[in-house]
């Protein structure tokens, strides 16, 4: 959309010059010269248009350069990340696997829960 307009504008003023085709005197500073209207407005415009155009397109360079920064900074963060689960995990496996008992389970776990006196009698009567 800003494209489509900026070429609308810059038609107009290419119009604009061309039906002021009338030679000029132009000085500035210690200069000074002979050229058609024309010449004047549409270098006005292109002086104009780099002016406020280069500024911005630095700018978006610098944000571009910095996104890729920060991109890759990312893409580290995430394998460091998922380097560490994968510590994460085999530590814990390992450590499953020293555990005393059956299947990788402590010894509490291991041995059968015996039933105490008042589950007996319950079961007793059912």
């Amino acid at each position: 959309m800003y494209l489509a307009l900026a070429l609308v504008f810059a038609l107009i003023v290419a119009v604009f010059a061309v039906q002021n085709d009338v030679p000029v005197s132009v000085r500035f500073l210690a200069w000074g010269f002979e050229t058609s209207l024309v010449i004047v407005i549409l270098g006005s415009a292109v002086l104009g248009a780099l002016m406020v155009g280069l500024p911005g397109l630095f700018r978006q360079l610098s944000l571009r350069l910095k996104l890729r920064e920060v991109q890759s900074r990312l893409r580290r963060s995430e394998d460091e990340l998922a380097h560490s689960r994968a510590e994460v995990v085999r530590q814990a496996a390992e450590y499953q696997a020293q555990k005393p008992g059956a299947g990788g389970r402590g010894a509490k776990e291991a041995a059968p829960k015996e039933a105490t006196p008042k589950e007996a009698g319950r079961e007793e009567k059912a």
